[in-house]
């Protein structure tokens, strides 16, 4: 379904971050259907991934008792990327300490 579905950016694959909440598809386009961006992103308007795909991972995190703390590290760090930009969705971000 489009509506589970984003566009990661670099920055994710930068930090190895996969989102598990939505699936994220920039990786497979441009791996195998090139030719079909502008479909999934003028056509479709699929949204670039963000602070709520972050956010909703995080959630899914905690929902599912994961002690991957590498994981919350890096979503905790990305979602403090966004902590000016995105402060009515963000109330409070304090990184983890590892």
């Amino acid at each position: 379904m489009p509506t589970q579905c984003v566009r990661d950016d670099k920055e994710f694959s930068q930090s190895r971050l996969e989102l598990k909440s939505r699936t994220a598809i920039r990786r497979i386009i441009e791996r195998h259907a090139p030719a079909a961006k502008g479909f999934f992103t003028d056509i479709l308007q699929l949204s670039n991934a963000g602070v709520k795909e972050l956010l909703a991972d995080l959630a899914l995190m905690q929902e599912k008792k994961s002690s991957n703390q590498d994981r919350a590290y890096r979503l905790y760090e990305r979602i403090q990327s966004y902590r000016y930009t995105c402060e009515t969705i963000i109330k409070y971000v304090s990184m983890p300490q590892v």
